[in-house]
């Protein structure tokens, strides 16, 4: 950019290009092997525009869930953390993923 900045998917995108990181500390390349990397971007417009970038991934869309599937999820993981609790604080677990999904 104008500042002479280099955008974090480029850092990436030379990462996955070359297999190292040049360490501006010891001014050594160290390279780097045994790895896999996981990332999560939302479709804007320099995702778009870098398709340097995307060559090296798989593109997995997964859409935003219903708030039914919310709260079956929300529900589902507050009762099995409040199992081992007495009764009148697990009959709290439906309200709470109530609230949580709402908010």
């Amino acid at each position: 950019d104008s500042f002479g900045d280099q955008p974090l998917v480029e850092l990436f995108r030379h990462f996955l290009h070359y297999g190292s990181w040049f360490d501006i500390q010891t001014c050594v390349e160290k390279q780097i092997q045994n790895v896999a990397l996981i990332m999560a971007v939302s479709p804007t417009y320099t995702w778009q525009k870098k398709s340097r970038m995307r060559r090296h991934m798989a593109l997995i869309h997964i859409p935003q869930p219903t708030l039914e599937s919310l709260h079956t999820i929300f529900t589902t993981v507050a009762q099995i953390c409040f199992k081992p609790l007495n009764e009148d604080l697990q009959k709290l677990a439906g309200p709470m993923a109530r609230c949580t999904v709402k908010i």
